[in-house]
């Protein structure tokens, strides 16, 4: 009988872990005029649960201190008040500064009030509680938002701190002249000297056109986020308007191979990692989005027709499959990857299309403008029948500083690209690249979000402790008086990120573990001089390395 009971448990959690990851509608903002909405559901439950993440990620602050500052802030030190109690954050239009509002359970508008007269705002009772907001438009917010509040708090799900709703579509159409101003703004203050005024004026046209086209296709967003003992999770839905993006988004049908198992993992734990499924009718619909975008004079001359047929014929050419890894010591950029081919010469010649893209024309243009330049050498050698392209990129003399060009030039080394009968091999270095084509590794890729349950579409590993410290040796190497910051931390925790796609959306859900945040806080404090604070002390430098 138990061995009866143990095979039935066995099959229900293993069924839990492989059902299909649901990627429901996102929830959005009911006013029409509302940009974005943050609901807490129970601010004092939430703080608990962010003590304890904090905690576990060994980080300065005692247990309760949140509270207790807020707490004392709102006129209840122990927050009583707001147990099981909602609180929910709006912003809606205005220009230049757009209007807020909050909605708090407090007794009494006493501390409301002080704190409304220091920011010169409002306060007036509302259901729910009091709420504060600005002077034009606040309060006028919260009173639309108050007697849904408690069904708003109701639709988060259980242990969750907070839920955030942004209408992005309505923000882009409401802020996009003053983001457009700022940014031809920004481009004029870098003018480059190499660079005519004219050239320079038809680039700001041709990327706030490309800005204009693709906040267009924005749409509503909500994460909602959960701390613990673990660390924190962030499980994020977003669609784009509808349209042509939005139609490219689509759920991927039956089971792939898991090409992770051909990538193999790494003699070291690299610093991203990832392996499933991409829909390669997002590419498709980029391409189709670019080839409207070419209807404005302002982009034709910028974006090649030649790099859409690029993009379309890669897409049609591959299977959506893909496994990928980044960053080794040394190097925190260099990749390996491999996807899935469904037609190899197809595949070819759009890969050698796109190359010639970067070699001459506009796309080149816009590279050599920024310092950059790179070149094709074709058929370096071959491993069996499988010819093998290089891609070298170099630094432009005379556009970057010296020290910054000698930086960049590190990190940019020649990467390979070859083609079998039913798979693309992308990367460095060459051993890899042949090992790769030469067939399966012995030691498959191992993911860390493979512990996230469900059957997701991608997933993909992320340690940022070990990025920043590769990163800060390889700056090291290049300016010898650099702090020695996070040389001592061992990795291996990643952030874990899953994603899975519906019928235009995608599902992203992020776990942060509190160890990874221990370890780079650990390192930081470690680097910090002993007495008085300050900035970290310089290290002797690294031996050099070869990047």
């Amino acid at each position: 009988m138990r061995i009866l009971i143990r095979s039935v448990s066995f099959l229900l959690v293993l069924a839990a872990t492989i059902r299909a990851v649901d990627v429901p509608a996102v929830p959005t903002i009911a006013d029409p005029q509302a940009f974005a909405v943050v609901v807490i559901p129970d601010l004092k439950a939430a703080l608990a649960r962010i003590d304890q993440a904090m905690a576990a990620s060994k980080l300065p602050v005692p247990p309760g201190m949140l509270a207790a500052q807020l707490g004392g802030t709102l006129g209840d030190p122990s927050l009583a008040g707001f147990a099981g109690k909602p609180i929910l954050i709006a912003v809606g239009p205005g220009v230049p500064i757009p209007a807020w509002c909050a909605i708090v359970p407090v007794a009494n508008d006493a501390v409301l009030k002080g704190l409304a007269n220091a920011a010169g705002a409002s306060v007036e009772a509302v259901p729910g509680g009091f709420a504060i907001g600005s002077m034009v438009g606040g309060i006028e917010l919260a009173k639309r938002f108050a007697p849904a509040l408690p069904e708003l708090a109701k639709a988060v799900p259980a242990g969750t701190d907070a839920r955030v709703m942004v209408a992005a579509d309505r923000v882009m159409q409401t802020y996009l002249p003053l983001m457009l101003m700022g940014l031809q703004q920004a481009m004029a203050m870098q003018q480059q000297e190499h660079v005519s005024a004219l050239d320079q004026q038809k680039r700001q046209q041709a990327v706030s056109a490309l800005l204009r086209l693709f906040a267009s296709q924005a749409g509503p967003a909500c994460i909602d986020i959960a701390s613990s003992a673990q660390g924190w999770r962030f499980d994020a839905i977003a669609a784009p308007a509808p349209g042509v993006l939005a139609d490219g988004i689509k759920p991927i049908a039956g089971t792939a191979p898991d090409l992770g198992l051909r990538l193999g993992a790494a003699e070291q734990p690299p610093v991203m990692a990832c392996s499933g499924r991409f829909p390669p009718t997002i590419y498709l619909a980029f391409a189709k989005l670019l080839a409207e975008a070419r209807k404005d004079p302002a982009i034709a001359g910028m974006v090649d027709e030649a790099l859409i047929n690029v993009m379309s014929a890669f897409a049609t050419s591959i299977d959506g499959n893909l496994a990928m890894r980044q960053g080794v010591p040394g190097s925190p950029f260099q990749q390996l990857g491999v996807l899935g081919v469904t037609d190899a010469a197809a595949l070819r010649q759009a890969m050698v299309a796109g190359f010639a893209l970067v070699e001459k024309g506009a796309f080149a243009d816009l590279l050599a403008a920024s310092g950059l330049k790179m070149r094709l050498e074709r058929a370096v050698r071959k491993v069996g029948t499988v010819e093998v392209d290089r891609l070298v990129q170099e630094v432009v003399p005379g556009v970057m500083p010296p020290a910054q060009a000698d930086m960049m030039q590190a990190m940019l080394k020649p990467s390979e690209f070859a083609i079998g009968k039913d798979l693309m091999v992308v990367g460095a270095p060459p051993a890899a690249v042949d090992a790769l084509l030469a067939g399966p590794s012995a030691k498959p890729l191992r993911l860390a979000a493979a512990a996230i349950p469900g059957q997701w579409d991608l997933r993909m590993d992320h340690d940022l402790a070990l990025q920043m410290k590769y990163q800060f040796e390889m700056m090291r190497a290049q300016m010898p008086m650099m702090p020695a910051m996070f040389s001592d931390v061992k990795g291996g925790v990643p952030v874990r990120v899953a994603v899975a796609f519906g019928a235009g959306r995608v599902r992203v859900v992020s776990e942060v573990p509190a160890e990874l945040i221990a370890q780079i806080a650990a390192s930081w404090a470690a680097a910090m001089p002993k007495h008085g604070g300050g900035r970290p002390q310089p290290q002797p430098a690294p031996a050099p390395q070869t990047f």
